[in-house]
């Protein structure tokens, strides 16, 4: 591999995004190397996902017996990368930022720079900011390690260095997790920020440690198995920095068979069903990925993705939790899956509900451990395969950015045979009229938007309403009671004086049926609208706002915007500033939770069982209306309440977007202009770094990589 070009630093400021991506290349490759030349190499598996995946919940049934060690939540709690290794004893080692790290930290945040590192360290002075952190004890303290006598005591030190809202949380670099486990001999098992989280500094640091991982386990619930985000973790970033071992886990196994058990006759049809339709769709999914790695030659990645996608790994830490713990230890969410649970096999399936032995198959965890088993049994040479691929890996990886390089300075030349310094005005001319038509149709994208939020809110509100109803009427259930009755009779003979006096008692019974209402189907109900409003809101403005919706439709308009300009204006360069600005887009997230209303409803019915009085069950019904009433209200408010953030958020994402673009595209003219200005200077300075690019080994063989 030749030595870098010594132009490359200055031209820096020509191609600042080539060279950050070659700097990433650099790293990752310094990283993976790092940690192949240990003597003592654990095999690295990180366990990935999005946000809401279940990692922390597949860790801890595995790892932990479903003690809640490493944090679970309705919101992100995995704030850092968490290494969980084997030891003699238990204990909780804390890395924390040295002064010159924390320094260059800051420095960086106070840059202008809109690297995914700056953005990372802004975020990161900002919380600590924010939070009060102890900088300085923390910098001067360096690390700190602190022995636990066990689950308990692990789970209330990791809140604090760990959670989304811990204390120290911004100053630690990482966490690691001792804990005396045989199955952990030679493993390092690594919990990491979600690849979706809203704190995009985690985000980053689940993205750098890929390039030190083995084997990945990308945890993916069955609801919306390998989704976009999914599908680019699982077939582009990790094959990207170096990863050949993967594993798909479907998770949320439960909630899957639930919905999908009302169309079925059985628990066994519907586990069937599942497990035939998810990993078709999985398949199907990674299809385009694994036809690309074809055409580019990579047969062997692309079976082994192929593979993984076909045989999932299907889990449930809630069916775990079931077979193994007893009931008082479930969480309340189990408690209501639980009971979905019974009812289905009661009113559908006509069965028993599912046996202990049942719910540790639908649990999935046996698989999962014989898959961990397996790849410590064959670490080495996934060590020696990782070795023997670092190389070629690191010059294939170049290559590419090569290939792709040289068509950005091939481009930049061109700009400069077709201009002079007298047409830049014309470009400037054509640039001013290329941003008032990109923010025309930014502004009718926006409110087009907005707009369909805002009709399918009234319309969702609506249907609010339709479900409180349905949720209102709690069935009259008919009881029957059995009265013994018990009748003395006379055992006298009139001539057998012996039994004078003497008598024996017979029994009968009869039964009677009576009208009830029962408390658990009012509990049922409204937790029941809850959770189903929960989920349809989410998955609703889902549709309207998430960036697999909006970003494809932003990108073709405004690329038909661009290829329909002044035929004076190159739309090439134009066409890369967009694509570069909607990728920098901090879009909208969402999420509907609203605090658990079990309590409330509890307090409100009693726990009274069956209500056979006329008088006491029309206050249940009423007292029932009246809890809908006010849950359909919050989610009503709640609903307005997004809408109205999305419409404003919609309408400064394009603001932002407008003034991002802008600047690139004026960057772009000063960088052109500057040029200009160079003369035939630049121009020979630019060939011969793209003929040096040209000749790079493996780059004219090397296939365009399209995201």
């Amino acid at each position: 591999m030749n030595p870098p070009h010594p132009a490359l630093p200055a031209l820096r400021a020509d191609f600042p995004a080539a060279l950050a991506e070659l700097d990433q290349i650099e790293l990752d490759h310094a990283t993976r190397s790092a940690k192949l030349e240990l003597r003592q190499q654990p095999l690295s598996i990180g366990i990935v996902g999005q946000v809401k995946s279940g990692k922390s919940s597949f860790l801890n049934a595995l790892l932990f017996g479903a003690a809640a060690v490493l944090p679970k939540a309705a919101t992100p709690k995995t704030a850092n990368l968490t290494r969980i290794r084997h030891g003699a004893q238990a204990a909780l080692h804390v890395h924390f930022y040295d002064a010159p790290a924390w320094a260059a930290l800051q420095a960086l945040a106070a840059s202008a720079a809109e690297s995914d590192a700056a953005r990372a360290a802004r975020e990161l002075v900002r919380h600590a900011r924010e939070r009060a952190t102890p900088v300085p004890q923390c910098l001067e303290l360096g690390q700190l390690q602190r022995e636990v006598a066990g689950v308990a005591e692990l789970q209330a030190l990791l809140n604090d260095y760990v959670g989304a809202d811990g204390l120290y949380t911004p100053l630690v670099a990482s966490t690691d997790i001792t804990w005396p486990d045989p199955a952990l001999e030679g493993l390092e098992i690594v919990d990491t920020p979600g690849v979706n989280d809203p704190i995009h500094s985690r985000v980053q640091k689940t993205r750098d440690y890929l390039a030190a991982c083995d084997v990945v386990f990308l945890l993916s619930p069955c609801s919306r198995l390998m989704d976009s985000t999914d599908v680019d973790l699982f077939a582009l970033q990790a094959p990207a920095k170096g990863v050949k071992r993967l594993e798909l886990v479907a998770t949320q196994f439960d909630t899957a068979l639930l919905e999908d058990g009302a169309q079925r006759p059985s628990l066994a049809a519907t586990r069937a069903n599942l497990l035939d339709r998810l990993p078709r769709h999985a398949a199907k999914s990674l299809q385009p990925y694994v036809q690309r790695l074809r055409a580019q030659g990579r047969d062997e990645l692309a079976q082994r993705l192929e593979a993984a996608a076909q045989r999932p790994h299907f889990m449930s830490s809630f069916a775990y939790a079931f077979a193994e713990c007893a009931p008082e230890q479930w969480a309340e969410d189990e408690r209501h899956t639980h009971q979905g649970f019974l009812e289905i096999a009661a009113e559908v399936w006509h069965e028993a509900p599912p046996s202990p032995e049942q719910w540790r198959e639908l649990a999935g965890f046996a698989p999962l451990q014989q898959a961990l088993a397996r790849a410590r049994s064959e670490k080495e040479a996934i060590l020696a395969e990782q070795r023997a691929q670092l190389l070629p890996q690191h010059q294939q990886s170049l290559a590419d950015w090569a290939q792709r390089s040289a068509a950005q300075v091939r481009e930049r030349i061109a700009l400069l045979e077709r201009h002079d310094l007298a047409q830049l005005g014309q470009r400037e001319a054509a640039l001013a009229a290329q941003v008032q038509r990109i923010a025309h149709v930014l502004a009718e994208l926006v409110s087009s938007a907005a707009l369909a939020a805002q009709a399918r809110s009234r319309e969702l509100q609506a249907e609010l309403r339709g479900a409180a109803a349905r949720a209102a009427q709690i069935q009259t259930r008919t009881g029957y009671e059995t009265t013994r009755h018990s009748v003395r009779v006379s055992d006298t003979v009139i001539y057998k004086p012996w039994t004078w006096g003497s008598y024996h008692y017979e029994s009968s019974s009869s039964t009677s049926s009576y009208r009830y209402v029962a408390v658990s189907d009012a509990i049922d109900q409204a937790l029941g609208y809850v959770r189903q409003s929960e989920a349809q809101l989410a998955a609703e403005i889902e549709a309207l706002a998430a960036p697999a919706t909006l970003s494809p439709r932003l990108r073709q308009a405004l690329l038909q915007a661009i290829d329909s300009a002044d035929e004076r204006f190159d739309p090439l360069a134009l066409r890369a500033l967009v694509a570069q600005a909607l990728e920098a887009i901090a879009w909208p997230r969402w999420d509907f939770t609203l605090p658990d209303p079990t309590s409330e409803i509890v307090a409100r019915f009693g726990n009274s069982g069956e209500i056979r009085s006329e008088a006491e069950m029309s206050a249940l019904r009423q007292r029932h209306d009246a809890l809908l009433g006010e849950l359909n209200q919050r989610f009503a408010s709640a609903l307005h309440e997004r809408v109205q953030t999305l419409s404003e958020q919609l309408g400064s994402l394009a603001s932002t977007l407008s003034e991002r673009l802008t600047a690139a595209l004026q960057a772009d003219l000063a960088q052109l202009r500057a040029a200009l200005q160079e003369g035939q200077a630049a121009k020979t300075r630019y060939t011969d770094l793209l003929q040096h690019l040209q000749n790079w080994p493996g780059a004219a063989a090397a296939a365009p990589h399209t995201p």
